[in-house]
Protein backbone atom coordinates (compact mmCIF):
# COMPACT_ATOMS: atom_id res chain seq x y z
CA UNK A 1 0.00 0.00 0.00
CA UNK A 2 1.00 3.57 -0.36
CA UNK A 3 -1.31 6.50 0.12
CA UNK A 4 -3.84 4.50 2.12
CA UNK A 5 -1.25 3.30 4.59
CA UNK A 6 1.65 5.28 3.15
CA UNK A 7 3.83 2.21 2.66
CA UNK A 8 6.43 1.97 -0.14
CA UNK A 9 5.33 0.84 -3.62
CA UNK A 10 6.25 -2.67 -4.66
CA UNK A 11 7.98 -3.27 -7.97
CA UNK A 12 5.80 -3.58 -11.02
CA UNK A 13 4.95 -7.14 -11.93
CA UNK A 14 5.77 -7.25 -15.61
CA UNK A 15 5.05 -10.94 -16.00
CA UNK A 16 1.51 -10.49 -14.72
CA UNK A 17 0.92 -7.66 -17.15
CA UNK A 18 2.09 -9.82 -20.03
CA UNK A 19 -0.25 -12.63 -18.98
CA UNK A 20 -3.31 -10.50 -19.59
CA UNK A 21 -2.01 -8.50 -22.55
CA UNK A 22 -4.28 -10.27 -25.05
CA UNK A 23 -7.28 -9.56 -22.85
CA UNK A 24 -6.40 -5.88 -22.81
CA UNK A 25 -6.14 -5.69 -26.58
CA UNK A 26 -9.50 -7.40 -26.89
CA UNK A 27 -11.11 -5.07 -24.38
CA UNK A 28 -9.89 -1.84 -25.91
CA UNK A 29 -9.83 -2.87 -29.53
CA UNK A 30 -6.45 -1.23 -29.82
CA UNK A 31 -7.97 2.25 -29.95
CA UNK A 32 -9.83 2.82 -26.70
CA UNK A 33 -13.52 2.99 -25.89
CA UNK A 34 -15.81 5.96 -26.29
CA UNK A 35 -17.55 5.10 -23.03
CA UNK A 36 -21.18 4.81 -22.03
CA UNK A 37 -23.33 7.89 -21.68
CA UNK A 38 -23.79 9.59 -25.02
CA UNK A 39 -26.68 7.40 -26.18
CA UNK A 40 -28.11 6.07 -22.92
CA UNK A 41 -30.14 7.36 -19.99
CA UNK A 42 -27.31 6.90 -17.55
CA UNK A 43 -23.62 7.54 -17.06
CA UNK A 44 -21.66 4.35 -16.36
CA UNK A 45 -18.69 4.70 -14.01
CA UNK A 46 -16.39 1.80 -13.17
CA UNK A 47 -14.57 1.08 -9.91
CA UNK A 48 -11.62 -1.28 -9.58
CA UNK A 49 -11.53 -2.11 -5.88
CA UNK A 50 -9.59 -4.39 -3.55
CA UNK A 51 -12.67 -6.40 -2.53
CA UNK A 52 -10.76 -9.56 -1.61
CA UNK A 53 -7.55 -10.36 0.22
CA UNK A 54 -5.95 -8.56 3.17
CA UNK A 55 -7.01 -5.12 1.94
CA UNK A 56 -10.67 -5.95 1.34
CA UNK A 57 -11.83 -3.53 4.03
CA UNK A 58 -10.19 -0.71 2.07
CA UNK A 59 -11.92 -1.68 -1.16
CA UNK A 60 -15.37 -2.03 0.39
CA UNK A 61 -15.07 1.30 2.19
CA UNK A 62 -13.75 3.14 -0.86
CA UNK A 63 -16.48 1.71 -3.08
CA UNK A 64 -19.06 2.48 -0.42
CA UNK A 65 -17.92 6.10 -0.31
CA UNK A 66 -18.31 6.38 -4.08
CA UNK A 67 -21.76 4.79 -4.00
CA UNK A 68 -22.91 7.05 -1.16
CA UNK A 69 -22.20 10.20 -3.15
CA UNK A 70 -23.69 8.83 -6.37
CA UNK A 71 -26.83 7.76 -4.45
CA UNK A 72 -27.19 11.32 -3.20
CA UNK A 73 -26.74 12.73 -6.71
CA UNK A 74 -29.23 10.29 -8.23
CA UNK A 75 -31.88 10.98 -5.58
CA UNK A 76 -31.40 14.70 -6.26
CA UNK A 77 -32.24 14.28 -9.94
CA UNK A 78 -28.95 13.06 -11.38
CA UNK A 79 -26.64 15.00 -13.67
CA UNK A 80 -27.74 16.54 -16.95
CA UNK A 81 -30.97 14.55 -16.66
CA UNK A 82 -29.12 11.24 -16.26
CA UNK A 83 -28.50 8.85 -13.39
CA UNK A 84 -25.01 7.68 -12.49
CA UNK A 85 -24.48 3.92 -12.33
CA UNK A 86 -21.45 2.49 -10.52
CA UNK A 87 -20.09 -0.87 -11.67
CA UNK A 88 -17.60 -2.48 -9.29
CA UNK A 89 -14.98 -5.12 -10.05
CA UNK A 90 -12.62 -6.88 -7.65
CA UNK A 91 -9.05 -5.81 -8.30
CA UNK A 92 -7.64 -7.69 -5.31
CA UNK A 93 -4.30 -6.21 -4.34
CA UNK A 94 -2.04 -7.72 -6.98
CA UNK A 95 -1.17 -6.63 -10.49
CA UNK A 96 -2.77 -9.52 -12.39
CA UNK A 97 -6.14 -9.18 -10.63
CA UNK A 98 -6.08 -5.39 -10.96
CA UNK A 99 -5.48 -5.65 -14.70
CA UNK A 100 -8.24 -8.24 -15.03
CA UNK A 101 -10.67 -5.95 -13.21
CA UNK A 102 -9.76 -3.01 -15.43
CA UNK A 103 -10.22 -4.99 -18.64
CA UNK A 104 -13.52 -6.40 -17.36
CA UNK A 105 -14.75 -2.90 -16.63
CA UNK A 106 -13.49 -1.63 -20.00
CA UNK A 107 -15.70 -4.17 -21.77
CA UNK A 108 -18.69 -2.38 -20.21
CA UNK A 109 -17.46 0.90 -21.76
CA UNK A 110 -17.51 3.16 -18.69
CA UNK A 111 -16.89 6.89 -19.02
CA UNK A 112 -14.28 6.79 -16.24
CA UNK A 113 -12.90 4.40 -13.62
CA UNK A 114 -12.20 5.09 -9.95
CA UNK A 115 -11.43 3.04 -6.87
CA UNK A 116 -7.72 2.47 -7.34
CA UNK A 117 -5.15 3.28 -4.70
CA UNK A 118 -1.42 3.48 -5.22
CA UNK A 119 0.30 0.15 -4.72
CA UNK A 120 2.55 -2.18 -6.63
CA UNK A 121 -0.63 -3.53 -8.22
CA UNK A 122 -1.66 -0.12 -9.53
CA UNK A 123 1.87 0.72 -10.66
CA UNK A 124 1.99 -2.53 -12.61
CA UNK A 125 -1.31 -1.70 -14.31
CA UNK A 126 -0.32 1.71 -15.69
CA UNK A 127 0.52 0.35 -19.14
CA UNK A 128 -2.89 -1.33 -19.24
CA UNK A 129 -4.59 1.95 -18.33
CA UNK A 130 -2.72 3.66 -21.15
CA UNK A 131 -3.90 0.99 -23.60
CA UNK A 132 -7.52 1.17 -22.46
CA UNK A 133 -7.54 4.97 -22.84
CA UNK A 134 -10.19 5.42 -20.16
CA UNK A 135 -9.69 8.18 -17.54
CA UNK A 136 -8.80 6.71 -14.14
CA UNK A 137 -8.90 8.39 -10.73
CA UNK A 138 -6.64 7.05 -7.98
CA UNK A 139 -6.88 7.78 -4.26
CA UNK A 140 -3.29 8.97 -4.14
CA UNK A 141 -0.87 11.36 -5.84
CA UNK A 142 0.05 10.36 -9.38
CA UNK A 143 3.71 11.01 -8.53
CA UNK A 144 3.60 8.00 -6.18
CA UNK A 145 3.52 5.71 -9.21
CA UNK A 146 7.18 6.60 -9.86
CA UNK A 147 6.67 6.24 -13.59
CA UNK A 148 7.85 9.14 -15.74
CA UNK A 149 6.39 10.36 -17.95
CA UNK A 150 3.03 10.54 -16.19
CA UNK A 151 0.15 8.69 -17.80
CA UNK A 152 -2.27 11.08 -19.55
CA UNK A 153 -5.17 8.95 -18.32
CA UNK A 154 -4.48 8.90 -14.55
CA UNK A 155 -5.63 11.65 -12.18
CA UNK A 156 -4.78 11.86 -8.49
CA UNK A 157 -7.55 12.34 -5.95
CA UNK A 158 -5.22 12.33 -2.97
CA UNK A 159 -2.50 14.37 -1.36
CA UNK A 160 1.25 14.59 -1.81
CA UNK A 161 3.98 12.01 -1.99
CA UNK A 162 5.45 11.36 1.44
CA UNK A 163 8.67 13.27 0.80
CA UNK A 164 6.69 16.45 0.07
CA UNK A 165 4.99 16.26 3.46
CA UNK A 166 8.28 17.47 4.94
CA UNK A 167 7.80 20.91 3.41
CA UNK A 168 4.20 21.31 4.58
CA UNK A 169 4.97 20.14 8.13
CA UNK A 170 8.04 22.36 8.45
CA UNK A 171 6.05 25.36 7.18
CA UNK A 172 3.38 24.66 9.79
CA UNK A 173 5.96 24.23 12.55
CA UNK A 174 7.72 27.47 11.63
CA UNK A 175 4.47 29.44 11.52
CA UNK A 176 2.94 28.06 14.71
CA UNK A 177 5.41 26.28 16.96
CA UNK A 178 9.06 27.14 16.45
CA UNK A 179 9.63 30.82 17.18
CA UNK A 180 13.35 31.17 16.63
CA UNK A 181 16.23 29.60 18.49
CA UNK A 182 17.74 26.23 17.67
CA UNK A 183 15.26 23.53 18.71
CA UNK A 184 16.37 19.91 18.94
CA UNK A 185 14.83 18.06 15.97
CA UNK A 186 14.65 14.34 15.25
CA UNK A 187 13.33 12.57 12.13
CA UNK A 188 11.66 9.16 11.91
CA UNK A 189 10.87 7.27 8.72
CA UNK A 190 9.91 3.82 7.52
CA UNK A 191 12.59 2.23 5.34
CA UNK A 192 11.56 3.10 1.79
CA UNK A 193 12.59 5.54 -0.90
CA UNK A 194 9.79 7.95 0.02
CA UNK A 195 10.33 7.62 3.77
CA UNK A 196 14.04 8.23 3.46
CA UNK A 197 13.43 11.21 1.15
CA UNK A 198 11.11 12.65 3.80
CA UNK A 199 13.89 12.53 6.38
CA UNK A 200 16.45 13.94 3.95
CA UNK A 201 14.16 16.89 3.25
CA UNK A 202 13.67 17.54 6.97
CA UNK A 203 17.43 17.44 7.52
CA UNK A 204 18.00 19.98 4.74
CA UNK A 205 15.26 22.22 6.13
CA UNK A 206 16.74 21.93 9.63
CA UNK A 207 20.17 22.95 8.34
CA UNK A 208 18.71 25.95 6.50
CA UNK A 209 16.76 27.12 9.56
CA UNK A 210 19.50 26.51 12.10
CA UNK A 211 17.67 23.72 13.92
CA UNK A 212 19.77 21.15 15.79
CA UNK A 213 19.40 17.63 14.39
CA UNK A 214 19.68 15.14 17.27
CA UNK A 215 18.60 11.95 15.53
CA UNK A 216 17.54 10.25 12.29
CA UNK A 217 15.68 7.03 13.03
CA UNK A 218 14.20 4.50 10.60
CA UNK A 219 12.32 1.21 10.92
CA UNK A 220 11.00 -1.59 8.76
CA UNK A 221 7.37 -1.41 7.71
CA UNK A 222 5.33 -3.74 9.90
CA UNK A 223 7.53 -3.40 12.98
CA UNK A 224 5.52 -4.29 16.10
CA UNK A 225 7.94 -3.57 18.94
CA UNK A 226 9.54 -0.14 19.22
CA UNK A 227 10.69 -0.29 22.85
CA UNK A 228 14.43 -0.14 22.09
CA UNK A 229 14.02 2.58 19.48
CA UNK A 230 11.75 4.60 21.77
CA UNK A 231 14.39 4.46 24.50
CA UNK A 232 17.00 5.70 22.03
CA UNK A 233 14.76 8.58 20.96
CA UNK A 234 14.05 9.46 24.59
CA UNK A 235 17.79 9.62 25.27
CA UNK A 236 18.22 12.09 22.39
CA UNK A 237 15.82 14.51 24.15
CA UNK A 238 14.26 16.05 21.01
CA UNK A 239 11.93 19.03 21.16
CA UNK A 240 10.25 18.10 17.87
CA UNK A 241 9.87 14.78 16.05
CA UNK A 242 9.05 14.87 12.33
CA UNK A 243 7.56 11.48 11.48
CA UNK A 244 6.96 10.16 7.97
CA UNK A 245 3.34 8.92 7.91
CA UNK A 246 2.83 5.16 8.12
CA UNK A 247 0.36 2.79 9.76
CA UNK A 248 3.07 1.57 12.15
CA UNK A 249 3.51 5.11 13.43
CA UNK A 250 0.72 4.74 15.98
CA UNK A 251 2.53 1.81 17.61
CA UNK A 252 5.73 3.85 17.71
CA UNK A 253 3.96 6.81 19.33
CA UNK A 254 2.59 4.52 22.04
CA UNK A 255 6.13 3.33 22.74
CA UNK A 256 7.42 6.91 22.83
CA UNK A 257 4.77 7.89 25.35
CA UNK A 258 5.60 4.86 27.50
CA UNK A 259 9.29 5.84 27.36
CA UNK A 260 8.47 9.27 28.75
CA UNK A 261 8.93 11.21 25.51
CA UNK A 262 7.01 14.50 25.48
CA UNK A 263 8.44 16.05 22.30
CA UNK A 264 5.97 17.55 19.84
CA UNK A 265 5.22 15.06 17.05
CA UNK A 266 4.39 16.22 13.52
CA UNK A 267 3.06 13.76 10.95
CA UNK A 268 0.31 13.62 8.32
CA UNK A 269 -2.51 11.63 6.71
CA UNK A 270 -1.59 7.97 6.81
CA UNK A 271 -0.52 8.53 10.40
CA UNK A 272 -2.97 8.36 13.34
CA UNK A 273 -6.68 8.53 12.50
CA UNK A 274 -9.12 10.47 14.62
CA UNK A 275 -10.03 7.60 16.93
CA UNK A 276 -6.37 6.65 17.26
CA UNK A 277 -5.50 10.15 18.45
CA UNK A 278 -8.04 9.72 21.23
CA UNK A 279 -6.60 6.32 22.10
CA UNK A 280 -3.03 7.65 22.12
CA UNK A 281 -3.89 10.73 24.19
CA UNK A 282 -0.42 12.04 23.38
CA UNK A 283 0.06 15.53 24.86
CA UNK A 284 1.45 17.30 21.77
CA UNK A 285 0.80 15.91 18.30
CA UNK A 286 -0.12 17.45 14.95
CA UNK A 287 -1.48 15.60 11.91
CA UNK A 288 -1.82 17.15 8.45
CA UNK A 289 -4.78 16.01 6.34
CA UNK A 290 -5.96 16.91 2.85
CA UNK A 291 -9.46 15.59 3.71
CA UNK A 292 -11.00 16.90 6.91
CA UNK A 293 -11.64 14.58 9.84
CA UNK A 294 -15.25 13.25 9.88
CA UNK A 295 -16.01 14.92 13.22
CA UNK A 296 -15.50 18.41 11.82
CA UNK A 297 -18.11 21.17 11.89
CA UNK A 298 -17.92 22.00 8.17
CA UNK A 299 -21.35 21.55 6.51
CA UNK A 300 -19.77 19.41 3.79
CA UNK A 301 -18.45 17.00 6.42
CA UNK A 302 -21.87 16.70 8.05
CA UNK A 303 -23.40 16.12 4.61
CA UNK A 304 -20.86 13.37 4.02
CA UNK A 305 -21.81 11.57 7.23
CA UNK A 306 -25.53 11.86 6.45
CA UNK A 307 -25.10 10.58 2.90
CA UNK A 308 -22.95 7.61 3.89
CA UNK A 309 -25.51 6.68 6.55
CA UNK A 310 -28.40 7.06 4.09
CA UNK A 311 -26.63 4.83 1.58
CA UNK A 312 -26.78 1.91 4.02
CA UNK A 313 -24.45 -1.05 4.10
CA UNK A 314 -21.53 -1.68 6.43
CA UNK A 315 -19.33 1.18 5.22
CA UNK A 316 -17.29 2.87 7.95
CA UNK A 317 -17.82 6.65 7.66
CA UNK A 318 -14.87 7.37 9.97
CA UNK A 319 -12.44 5.66 7.56
CA UNK A 320 -10.31 8.02 5.48
CA UNK A 321 -10.61 5.44 2.68
CA UNK A 322 -14.39 5.95 2.60
CA UNK A 323 -13.67 9.67 2.34
CA UNK A 324 -11.38 9.07 -0.63
CA UNK A 325 -14.14 7.17 -2.42
CA UNK A 326 -16.66 9.90 -1.69
CA UNK A 327 -14.22 12.51 -3.02
CA UNK A 328 -13.61 10.52 -6.22
CA UNK A 329 -17.36 10.40 -6.85
CA UNK A 330 -17.65 14.12 -6.13
CA UNK A 331 -14.91 14.90 -8.66
CA UNK A 332 -16.44 12.61 -11.29
CA UNK A 333 -19.85 14.24 -10.82
CA UNK A 334 -18.46 17.75 -11.27
CA UNK A 335 -16.65 16.69 -14.44
CA UNK A 336 -19.84 15.09 -15.81
CA UNK A 337 -21.75 18.33 -15.22
CA UNK A 338 -19.37 20.21 -17.49
CA UNK A 339 -18.89 17.35 -19.92
CA UNK A 340 -22.58 17.37 -20.88
CA UNK A 341 -25.34 14.87 -21.58
CA UNK A 342 -23.40 13.31 -24.46
CA UNK A 343 -20.26 12.78 -22.36
CA UNK A 344 -18.12 9.78 -23.23
CA UNK A 345 -14.66 8.74 -22.03
CA UNK A 346 -12.83 10.88 -24.59
CA UNK A 347 -14.87 13.98 -23.72
CA UNK A 348 -14.51 13.24 -20.01
CA UNK A 349 -10.73 13.12 -20.43
CA UNK A 350 -10.67 16.45 -22.22
CA UNK A 351 -12.99 18.01 -19.63
CA UNK A 352 -11.07 16.93 -16.54
CA UNK A 353 -7.77 18.07 -18.04
CA UNK A 354 -9.20 21.56 -18.47
CA UNK A 355 -11.66 21.80 -15.60
CA UNK A 356 -9.48 23.99 -13.39
CA UNK A 357 -10.78 24.28 -9.83
CA UNK A 358 -13.41 22.01 -8.26
CA UNK A 359 -14.93 23.39 -5.05
CA UNK A 360 -15.58 20.57 -2.56
CA UNK A 361 -17.50 22.94 -0.25
CA UNK A 362 -15.07 22.39 2.61
CA UNK A 363 -14.88 18.60 2.46
CA UNK A 364 -11.19 18.91 1.62
CA UNK A 365 -8.69 21.36 3.06
CA UNK A 366 -8.50 23.16 -0.27
CA UNK A 367 -9.98 22.91 -3.75
CA UNK A 368 -9.26 20.13 -6.21
CA UNK A 369 -7.38 21.44 -9.22
CA UNK A 370 -6.58 19.81 -12.55
CA UNK A 371 -4.94 21.54 -15.48
CA UNK A 372 -2.47 21.04 -18.28
CA UNK A 373 0.27 21.43 -15.65
CA UNK A 374 -0.95 19.08 -12.92
CA UNK A 375 -2.97 15.90 -12.49
CA UNK A 376 -2.31 15.79 -8.74
CA UNK A 377 -5.70 17.19 -7.69
CA UNK A 378 -5.14 18.18 -4.06
CA UNK A 379 -2.39 20.57 -2.99
CA UNK A 380 -3.46 21.72 0.48
CA UNK A 381 -3.71 20.32 3.99
CA UNK A 382 -5.26 21.39 7.26
CA UNK A 383 -3.39 20.42 10.42
CA UNK A 384 -5.22 18.84 13.36
CA UNK A 385 -4.08 18.51 16.95
CA UNK A 386 -5.21 16.50 19.95
CA UNK A 387 -6.49 18.68 22.78
CA UNK A 388 -5.41 16.57 25.75
CA UNK A 389 -7.28 18.79 28.22
CA UNK A 390 -10.65 18.66 26.47
CA UNK A 391 -10.04 15.18 25.04
CA UNK A 392 -10.94 16.03 21.47
CA UNK A 393 -9.41 16.57 18.04
CA UNK A 394 -9.26 20.18 16.87
CA UNK A 395 -8.20 21.83 13.59
CA UNK A 396 -5.52 24.48 13.79
CA UNK A 397 -6.06 27.81 11.98
CA UNK A 398 -5.18 28.15 8.33
CA UNK A 399 -4.12 25.70 5.63
CA UNK A 400 -0.73 24.74 4.23
CA UNK A 401 0.36 23.90 0.71
CA UNK A 402 2.89 21.41 -0.56
CA UNK A 403 4.76 21.40 -3.88
CA UNK A 404 2.69 20.93 -7.01
CA UNK A 405 3.72 18.10 -9.27
CA UNK A 406 2.77 17.27 -12.87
Amino acid sequence: MNRIGRMPIARMVAAAAATVALTVVSACGGSGSSGSGSNTGEYLIGASLALSGPSAVYGSNLGGGMQAYFDYVNKSGGVNGKQIKLSQADGGFDTATTIQSLTKLAQQKPIAIGGLIVSGATAGAVSTIDQLKIPVLIASPVASLNRPPASPYIFGAGGPVISDEAFMLSDFATANLIKGGSPRVLTVNHISTEGESFSENIKKIAADKGWTLVGDESYKVGTLNFDAQAAKIAAAKPDYIFMAPDTSGTTLIKALKAAGVTATILTSQGGPHEDQLADLDYPSIYVGREIRYPSGDAPAVKDYLDRVKASGGSVDPTSHVTQYGYLQAQIITEVLKKCGADCDSAKFLDTIKNIGTIDTQGFTAGPVTYSADTTQGLHTEVVYTWNANQKKVEPTPGTYNYPRRP
